[in-house]
């Protein structure tokens, strides 16, 4: 958790370097936006239904983050104009 939190540091210092505007989204919100089913399987299920170009890329169990991780830089270019 200390080294999570340190990377985490260290983006909120770049992203205010740059001057950019950082939001943070809750889990619950982005899955409920993009209708994420609940269970080990949802993310990798709806990255595959939302991007099926890139399906090949959820296959395997273990591609559950990279599936959470495609849907959540989805939510954000979906959408960033409401945060603005």
């Amino acid at each position: 958790m200390f080294n999570f939190g340190k990377g985490f540091g260290i983006l909120i210092g770049v992203v205010a370097g740059l001057n950019y505007q950082l939001t943070t989204v809750r889990p619950l919100a982005w899955k409920k936006a993009l209708k994420v089913p609940s269970g080990k399987d949802g993310s990798r299920e709806r990255a595959t239904q939302l991007l099926p170009a890139s399906s090949q890329k959820f296959a395997r169990k273990k591609d559950d983050g990279r599936a959470e991780a495609s849907l959540i830089a989805l939510y954000g270019f979906t959408f960033a104009q409401s945060v603005e």
